[in-house]
Order: structure tokens, then sequence, then C-alpha cells
């Protein structure tokens, strides 16, 4: 169900029964819909994007409707679909892009050019609910994330199964400091192009949980050593599923050596023969994690291996 005011400054909007995430939610902003479905005229107007019935056309639209830091949200409904042949700018700080619609229901984005990521730069943003496909070869990024004290929640992404079109980097959070990455599904597959499923870079207290990792890549599956990432501080890296079928190069984790932070309860797999163990937690403190490597019908172990106390 759905109850709100008129969108006014300050107004009260409470939406409920669609998600979890959202029936836990009170918004005090302005509460604006964009959808894409065959039955809604497309047009983006200053006049619409109030209701369901008459929605936004594109999320960039609806962007620049937002006031900063008063709680603004906008809703993807279920079916919406984007493509992407620039950057998706989220440039206005404390508000949330929450996708209705649960599975292939949920907001579809398809990268049909090389710049087409979804870049978040302003602070306290928080991103719900999203799938994001690549149609074309070596997309950057999926996402782009510099903004701090954000969220990226339910995010999927290579779920087309596209053998030949795949983002380079799917995440890249850089300085961005106190966000948490949770709930995603990170796919690549087989040789398409893809480097790794989440970059880390110079971050400080960076939160990374229940998150499944996985496909082919040509570096760490968690990297914080592509394109001379820097050291990032703080991090929590925890309960994770963490693949990479790579056979040649490339192992579950590859953190900077100089990364501090806890990592735990996190289970990997690679198939790289040339990789002991497949990760490198840098100089984060490593507890309960497990790894399993290229044999068949074997436990995971210990990664690294237990110390004397």
């Amino acid at each position: 169900m759905v109850s709100f005011l008129n969108r006014t400054p300050n107004s009260l909007s409470i939406i409920d029964r669609f998600t979890q995430s959202v029936s836990q939610t009170m918004f005090v902003g302005n509460v604006f819909f964009v959808g894409s479905t065959a039955d809604r005229a497309l047009n983006d107007a200053s006049s619409r994007g109030d209701t369901p019935e008459d929605p936004f056309a594109t999320t960039a639209f609806a962007i620049s409707q937002c006031t900063a830091n008063q709680g603004d949200v906008i809703f993807w409904l279920p079916g919406h679909t984007e493509n992407l042949t620039a950057d998706l700018t989220v440039n206005v700080a404390g508000i949330s892009l929450i996708g209705l619609g649960h599975g292939l229901d949920a907001p579809l984005f398809t990268a049909g050019d090389t710049d087409g990521t979804m870049t978040v730069s302003a602070n306290s943003v928080i991103v719900d609910n999203l799938i994001m496909n690549c149609s074309i070869a070596a997309s950057v990024s999926a996402v782009a994330w510099t903004g701090t004290n954000g969220i990226l929640r339910n995010l999927k992404t290579g779920l087309d199964d596209n053998t030949t079109d795949e983002y380079t980097r799917h995440l890249n959070f850089d300085t961005a400091d106190e966000c948490v990455i949770e709930n995603c599904w990170i796919e690549a597959h087989t040789a398409a192009g893809s480097t790794t499923a989440l970059r880390i870079d110079n971050c400080n207290r960076l939160i990374v949980r229940n998150n499944y990792f996985t496909g082919f890549f040509g570096g760490a599956t968690i990297s914080g050593t592509d394109n001379s990432a820097a050291a990032s501080t703080g991090l929590i890296i925890h309960n994770n599923m963490i693949q990479n079928t790579n056979i040649v190069v490339g192992g579950p984790v590859d953190m900077h050596d100089n990364s501090t932070g806890e990592a735990f309860w996190n289970m990997s797999g690679h198939d790289d023969t040339a990789a002991a163990d497949g990760s490198d937690w840098g100089d984060l403190h490593p507890n309960e994690n497990y790894g399993v490597g290229v044999t068949a019908d074997e436990s995971g172990v210990l990664v690294p291996t237990a110390t004397a106390t």
C-alpha cells in the first residue's frame, strides 16, 4: 500500500508492504516515482513523478528534482528499464533510490556505452534493489562510488549470462569512506573481460557483508591493488561468498599490503593452480575464513592457516 501527501518540502511519506527494507523506512522528504512500462506515458516534466500512475521517465530527471539532505526518495517501479548511453550521475546528497519488484521484476539498467556507469559522487546516498547488465564490451564499471556514508544493497550484475560483453570492474569504490555494500550478487562470465568484482581504493571503514561474488575475473575477485589502488583502513569484510573461476591467474582476494581491518566468516573458492590458498588479506586481521582450491570434492580449509596463540 502507498500513502503520501502532496510533494512539498518536509512532507511525510510512508511506503509500506513492498520490500523489507522499504517497509521499515519512513521518508520525510519528497517522494518521486520513475517508470517505463508500456501502460504509462513516458515523459519527464516537473509536474509529474508524484504517483506511480504518472511517473518520471528517467532517473536522471528524478535526481534533478531532488533537494539535498532532506530525505528525498526515488522509487523505480517494477519492470522499469533504462539504457545507459552515458554515465548516470547521482550527485544529490542524502537521497535514496529504491527499486520495487522482486526477482526479474526489479528495475533493470543496461550499459549501452562504455560510459554507462552509475556514478555516485554525493554523500549519504542509498541504492537498493537494482539489476545492471552490460551490452557492450569493457564498460568500465556498473557502479563507481566516491561518496561517503552510503549504502549499496541488493544489486545484481551479470544475470543476462552475456559471455561477450562485461563490466571491467563491476563495483569500484574509491575514497568511499564509511559506506556499506551488502546483499549483492555480482557475477562475471568466462573470458568476457571482467578484471574484478569489487575494487577497493583508499576507503576508510568500508563494510562489505553478505554478498555473493562469482565468475571469471582477470584479477582478484575482490581487489585492493587493481589499477594502482591505495591502501584502505578499518575495513570490515564478512559473511561473503567469493569465487574466481579463472584457471590462469587471479584468486578470490588480493588486498593492498598496507590495508587494515577485519575479515571474518568469508567463504572463497578459486581455480588458479598457481595460487596456494587463493587469498591475500593484506594487513587485515583474518578470522575464521575458509577457502577451497582446484581439487574437487574437498572441504575448505582456514585461509590463512591458523596460528598458534
